[in-house]
């Protein structure tokens, strides 16, 4: 199959994956106080609109992080509370595609 342009649409799966990969490279994992994502200019123009979202173990959505090149979270949820060590899960939707990376916040 081909998108629009006429681009194979397996291909730019491929792509999206392999930038993903790479993302997950540079997060900070585990982190005490500030979890930093990097995001390059090519993989941010194709992010949903959304933002990165932060889920807890029970799947309840904690934080919603707007995109931008550089993205900081202090550990704490939509209401400025600290949330509990343990284990978080940081969720990017690029177009149809969800990834998905499991982090770990440290006293």
């Amino acid at each position: 199959k081909t998108d629009a342009n006429g681009d194979s649409l397996w291909q730019e799966h491929k792509v999206v994956y392999i930038m993903m990969e790479d993302l997950w490279k540079y997060i900070s994992n585990p982190f005490c106080s500030k979890l930093t994502i990097t995001i390059s200019n090519s993989i941010l123009r194709r992010l949903n609109k959304r933002g990165i979202c932060i889920y807890d173990v029970s799947g309840r959505l904690v934080r919603r992080l707007p995109l931008s090149n550089v993205i900081e979270w202090d550990g704490k949820d939509e209401f400025n509370k600290k949330l509990s060590c343990g284990v978080y899960f940081c969720v990017i939707q690029v177009g149809k595609n969800v990834f998905s990376q499991k982090i770990v916040l440290l006293k």
